[in-house]
């Protein structure tokens, strides 16, 4: 990504108007992979590939919470 088409983009819910627990997933998601990362996905793809990214996420979550709980 550009540094001109970096400093355009901000990460914001001004800017993308996700759900709270989307932007929470993002957050974390964010966390795990680096700011870099998730800014370029919320600047050079649409709201549905947001979502999906998000959601995706949300499910590795679940999937991972399950399998510790079933270690117990």
């Amino acid at each position: 990504m550009s540094p001109v088409h970096k400093n355009a983009c901000r990460r914001s819910t001004k800017t993308f108007p996700l759900f709270t627990v989307e932007w929470d997933a993002l957050k974390r998601l964010a966390v795990a992979v680096g700011d870099t990362l998730v800014t370029g996905l919320l600047c050079e793809r649409g709201p549905d590939e947001h979502r999906a990214a998000a959601i995706e996420f949300l499910g590795r979550e679940v999937a991972q919470v399950r399998a510790g709980r079933d270690a117990l």
